[in-house]
């Protein structure tokens, strides 16, 4: 079966060359400039290589699949695409490696054709990368080329990869999928089954993948401040085999459910739905490490400071909390031996001039404390884990309203988790409220010990279990505080604006100027990392939503009170997010003083 005349043959290809020279011509053009060259040779001598590599590379790689998915048995009697996270060039290599030394078979993954330059992109396509244009939207004959490409893939019987984000995340929070590709496989496979009769079914396989340590975090720190891309060059994709004289800690690769997919009818309802389900799936799997931990831990202090002492009590009470509601842990975590892997984090920490040590010669304590500098660096960490901690965010917020008697009925506790779900719309995928509602259930019947399963129920809450309600998520409190202050200092930001249009550069200025002002105050804004571009954007995309701004092309203007809510609604955002933060400031003073014991 030889590609070329396969791809060539594909019907919708075919319908659009017309059989000419020209056309065909092209299509083989753009099938060469795509196709992966798969070479055994070069792949086990690549596997050699990163046998001996890896152990200097990584303290370990954890492969985690449930005993009930036979991946061999999978690719054998299915059509196969893995679809992992993206966070760094390394997880071309590192997946790649996992899966061969599992399943001894090549996968053929989707690479940017940024990554096709000598002498990188030659490994790599002998390794089973086929390279995509970034933009081909305008070009019908690509696209079809690309698409009679994946039913080549499938046809074979080969695994096919790609990340579903599209692209690297450079904040450490999965990106929304991309839908160009699970679309060309739909439409390949459906072929393959309507035309071809061929009866096997498309499985999906989403993969979490995390780092302990990000090789090229620092890049994407300065993307995140505004800078330019810097465009890959053979010297920087060199660089990712200089990272073997680094030690990166180990890497997680968890595989939790396999999604199957029969018949695409082609609506785009179906196929939005597949992509979110594969995002939600990688994203129950993130896993949680002695460093993500230790930068929520770190990070979510106004002070800045905590003792050895203070930092494993709080470990134990998320450890805690992750076994409970079943989120996935570092192996290292889970032993009930945690102390000597936060140690240990902390010193690579101290080591890497992250973390600094405070001695306090009066108390006779040491404090560790991150460095200024560092605290967007450990933000990304924090980053890959904190959609687990939304629903005890809500809790937190909630559980201060009913103490104050502000929420007093079940529709007043429902429009509290809506108004809570409002304000992280654009910085996560959040669940329906249905979802919501359910898992948190399980994190209250977790706080008090006994199993909750209405509204009413938790209204009908006793005072010492209120308490130990927000004994037991209190630790969340300010987790996702740096995100209220954004969306707060950009609220300021359009009030200085509210009578002129503006672009997003002088919107940005303005903000950074306010940020400097408020946080110099000391008031509210505690935190470095609440001024990031993404957060910026963000932002718009929730003042727009809010009917606050209005958007002409490249320019923002706020709305007047009869088209939208504007300048009114505005002041209630200011007041509701300064209250949100005031509160969030003060809760383990306000939930040590209505200790009931």
């Amino acid at each position: 079966m030889k590609m070329e005349d396969v791809v060539l043959n594909y019907e919708k290809l075919k319908g659009h060359i017309n059989e000419s020279e020209k056309g065909r011509q092209l299509v083989l053009e753009n099938l060469k400039e795509i196709s992966a060259d798969y070479r055994p040779n070069v792949i086990k001598g690549t596997k050699t290589f990163l046998d001996h590599s890896f152990k200097k590379l990584y303290q370990g790689m954890n492969f985690e699949s449930p005993p009930e998915i036979d991946l061999n048995l999978l690719i054998k009697n299915n059509c196969v695409v893995f679809v992992p996270n993206h966070q760094s060039h390394a997880d071309y290599i590192a997946l790649a490696y996992a899966l061969y030394t599992k399943l001894l078979s090549p996968v053929f993954i989707a690479g940017g054709i940024n990554l096709n330059i000598f002498p990188v992109g030659f490994m790599f396509r002998s390794c089973g990368c086929f390279f995509i244009r970034r933009s081909f939207q305008n070009d019908v004959i690509y696209k079809l080329t690309l698409e009679a490409y994946l039913y080549y893939l499938l046809k074979s019987g080969y695994p096919v990869e790609f990340f579903f984000e599209g692209g690297r995340s450079r904040s450490g929070k999965l990106l929304p999928p991309k839908y160009g590709l699970f679309q060309m496989l739909l439409e390949a496979h459906k072929y393959l089954k309507e035309v071809d009769k061929v009866d096997r079914s498309l499985m999906f396989v989403p993969v979490s993948i995390v780092h302990e340590f990000l090789p090229e975090l620092k890049s994407h720190l300065r993307e995140l401040s505004g800078k330019k891309k810097v465009k890959e060059n053979p010297l920087q994709l060199l660089n990712i085999f200089k990272m073997l004289n680094q030690n990166l800690g180990t890497i997680h690769i968890k595989i939790i459910k396999v999604i199957e997919f029969n018949k695409f009818n082609g609506s785009k309802e179906q196929l939005q739905k597949l992509a979110f389900d594969c995002f939600r799936i990688v994203g129950s799997g993130m896993v949680v490490t002695p460093i993500s931990l230790l930068a929520l831990i770190l990070l979510g202090e106004p002070t800045g400071a905590l003792t050895y002492e203070q930092i494993i009590k709080k470990s134990e009470q998320i450890i805690e909390y992750c076994q409970n509601l079943n989120l996935p842990l570092a192996d290292s975590l889970k032993r009930g031996l945690f102390e000597e892997p936060i140690r240990k984090a902390l010193e690579n920490l101290k080591n890497k001039k992250q973390v600094k040590l405070i001695e306090n010669q009066k108390l006779g304590r040491t404090f560790y404390s991150i460095e200024d500098h560092a605290r967007i660096e450990l933000l990304y960490y924090k980053n890959t884990i904190l959609h687990h901690f939304l629903v005890p965010c809500f809790i937190n917020t909630i559980w201060l309203n009913i103490f104050q008697g502000n929420i007093k009925t079940v529709s007043d506790l429902k429009r509290a988790f809506l108004k809570q779900r409002k304000k992280l719309k654009y910085e996560f995928y959040l669940p329906t409220i249905k979802e919501l509602l359910y898992k948190s259930f399980d994190v209250v019947s977790y706080g008090i010990n006994r199993k909750i399963r209405s509204l009413e129920e938790c209204l009908s809450l006793s005072s010492k279990e209120l308490y130990n309600l927000g004994d037991k998520v209190g630790i969340f409190s300010r987790a996702f505080s740096y995100i209220y202050e954004a969306y707060y200092i950009a609220a300021l930001a359009i009030k200085h604006l509210v009578h002129e249009q503006f672009t997003k550069t002088t919107f940005l200025k303005i903000t950074e100027e306010v940020f400097e002002m408020e946080k110099a105050h000391g008031r509210l804004i505690k935190y470095k990392e609440s001024l990031s571009l993404s957060l910026v954007n963000s932002s718009l995309e929730y003042f727009l939503n809010q009917k606050v701004l209005g958007q002409m092309e490249d320019k923002y203007f706020v709305l007047s009170p009869e088209s939208g809510a504007g300048a009114v609604k505005l002041e209630e955002i200011i007041e509701d997010f300064a209250l949100d933060l005031s509160e969030l400031l003060t809760f383990n003073f306000r939930l040590t003083k209505k200790n009931p014991a």
